[in-house]
Parts: C-alpha cells; sequence; structure tokens
C-alpha cells in the first residue's frame, strides 16, 4: 500500500492537536420568574446543574449546607447530589437553570469528583461562566426553535458554558491512564450502538461485557471500575442514560406511538418501558410528551404541579445515575 505523504519533508514548524471525541447533551434549560412563596422540593437528578440566579436571591440546599444566591452567582449542582431550593429576601426572584452531560472523561472526572459549589458573580471564573451562560439564556427565551441552525447554536453555547466551567474548575485530578482508555471508549461505543440499533438488554449481559473485557485483558470487574473512574458511573448507568435521552427525543416526534418507540428501545412491550420511563423522570411517556408539547407551543397550556416535577434518581445512582431531567 502506498504511503502517504505527511508535508513533514523541509519544515521548519509543526504544531499538532491531538484527536478528540466527545459527545455533549443538553439534558434541560429554562428560564423562570417565581414569587416570594416560591420553592422547590428536595430532588435529584443524573446531570450536572448550572443554576444562575438573575434576579433576587435564592437559598438552595445541596450537600447539607446552604448556598446564599445573590444575582449574578452560580451554583454547579454534581449529578446524583440532593437539593432543594427556595427564594429568599422577602420578594421573588428570576433565575436560569441547565442540565448537561459530557462524556469527555478527564472533565466529566473532574465535575464528578467535586462536591456542589458556587461561582460568585463578582469573580473573574464567575463573569466568565455567568457570561457564558446568558448567551445561552437569550437562546432560551428569543431562539427559533423552528430554524434548523438553532439545535447547533445551542450546543455551541454549550460547549462554551463547559470550557467556562473547565476553566473555573482547572485542578490536577489522578485520571485513567491513557492506555486504559481504549477499552473505556469501545465499551461506550458498544453501548451507544446498541440503543442506536434497537438492541435488546442483553447488550449489557456479563457475557458481553466479559467478552469485551477479555479482549483488552482486564476482568469484568476491573473493566467496571475503569468505566466508572472514567465517566462517574457504571455501564449499566451509562446504557440507562443513553436510552432516556433516546426515548426523550422519540417522544418529541409525535408521529411516533409509544408502542414504536418501546420496540425501538429494545422493551419487550409499551407497559414495561413506561414503567421504566417513569422510575428515569417521576413521569410517565404520556406526561413527558404532553409537557414537552406545552413547552414547544404545540399544545395549549396545562395546570402543572410541584410533584409532576420532581425527580427521582436512577435505581442505584447516588454518585451519577444517569438521566432523569428535573428543574430546580
Amino acid at each position: 500500500m502506498r504511503k502517504q505523504p505527511d508535508g513533514r519533508r523541509n519544515s521548519l514548524e509543526e504544531f499538532v492537536l491531538p484527536d478528540l471525541e466527545a459527545t455533549i447533551s443538553l439534558n434541560w434549560a429554562h428560564t423562570r420568574k417565581v414569587e416570594s412563596s416560591w420553592s422547590y422540593p428536595m430532588h435529584q437528578h443524573a446531570s450536572f446543574e448550572l443554576n444562575l440566579v438573575t434576579a433576587g436571591i435564592q437559598h438552595l440546599v445541596a450537600g447539607g449546607k446552604t448556598i446564599v444566591q445573590q444575582a449574578g452567582d452560580i451554583v454547579l449542582v454534581t449529578a446524583g447530589e440532593r437539593h432543594r431550593a427556595y427564594a429568599a429576601g422577602g420578594s421573588g426572584m428570576s433565575y436560569f437553570c441547565l442540565h448537561f452531560d459530557v462524556d469527555e472523561p478527564s472533565f466529566r472526572q473532574r465535575l464528578h469528583r467535586l462536591p456542589s459549589m458556587v461561582f460568585r458573580g463578582n469573580t473573574e471564573h464567575g463573569q466568565n461562566l455567568g457570561a457564558a451562560m446568558r448567551r445561552m439564556m437569550e437562546l432560551t427565551r428569543h431562539g427559533d426553535k423552528t430554524n434548523p441552525g438553532t439545535p447547533i447554536r445551542l450546543l455551541s453555547a454549550l460547549f462554551q458554558v463547559c470550557a467556562a466551567l473547565a476553566s473555573a474548575i482547572e485542578q490536577p485530578l489522578e485520571t485513567v491512564p491513557a492506555s486504559r482508555q481504549p477499552f473505556v471508549r469501545e465499551l461506550a461505543s458498544l453501548l451507544e450502538q446498541a440503543v442506536e440499533t434497537g438492541g435488546k438488554d442483553e447488550a449489557m449481559s456479563p457475557v458481553s461485557i466479559a467478552k469485551l473485557a477479555a479482549r483488552f485483558g482486564y476482568s469484568t470487574t476491573y473493566c467496571n471500575r475503569l468505566f466508572h473512574e472514567a465517566y462517574g458511573i457504571s455501564p449499566r448507568q451509562y446504557l440507562s442514560r443513553l436510552k432516556l435521552a433516546r426515548a426523550k427525543q422519540m417522544l418529541c416526534n409525535e408521529e411516533m406511538s409509544m408502542s414504536e418507540i418501546a420496540d425501538r428501545l429494545g422493551y419487550r412491550d409499551v407497559a414495561h418501558w413506561s414503567r421504566q420511563f417513569k422510575r428515569w423522570t417521576g413521569q410517565s411517556p404520556s406526561e413527558y410528551r404532553r409537557r414537552w408539547q406545552v413547552m414547544s407551543g404545540a399544545a395549549a397550556p396545562v395546570a402543572r404541579t410541584q410533584a409532576a416535577d420532581g425527580v427521582p434518581a436512577l435505581d442505584g445512582a447516588k454518585t451519577a445515575g444517569r438521566h432523569g431531567s428535573a428543574e430546580s
């Protein structure tokens, strides 16, 4: 086979970036203005959350401590952290909140190991992160959801938010050695492929994982530990996250029936899938679809209750079981 030229002959200087690949997802982004009596009950979700107060004062309780947020302050809530919030100061408040996930291993490791924390609006990191979030907030408020370019603009804005957040939390951390990363990437790719092709739960069976682990010379237990070190969750929880994200996408397509969605996700029947979806989100698939219709303007507004908004974590998920999307 003929060797391709690389252009290095007679070159004077060269800088090369490493090959990079990462998936980033936006699970929920919203702005809200509330009265002085507003509160949001204790809950947890599988995605990371950034909460920016734009007016008034909010008390956010996470990790057993109360964080007082003035206008401009941003709180990062770690995935799986139980938290609640309420308006303070005797008046109403406004905030912008987004839930996101990213699978770039080193960044996710940092996020996963951090406690919930606040970035004050009068600090350099708080201002940089706040500016990036406000750009995203404007797209949330005024972006044309029918424009095919809007999703790309939102993802671009989310990357800017993550870049500002990465600078704010920059610190040396022990990471999974590069020699082990190919295994972690391949296992993640296997799970992603299973969801895209409608694979059944057998894709996550111990035998399947054992075969992949053996190819790299690892035990099943060791491969699960490596995956958790890189992503902060187990392979099974990662699969649940992928299935939930895919389910939400399909529920936004009103031409797809519930039975068709269940089949594409690899569930044996609609009832089984509906129960699992409700465990993940606290809502049935039909309730989620109606809520999406209201939020997107596709249906007339309906009354909402606080109880419908609260979202429990996935089974066994303390650190980062995925992907229930709860507002806060």
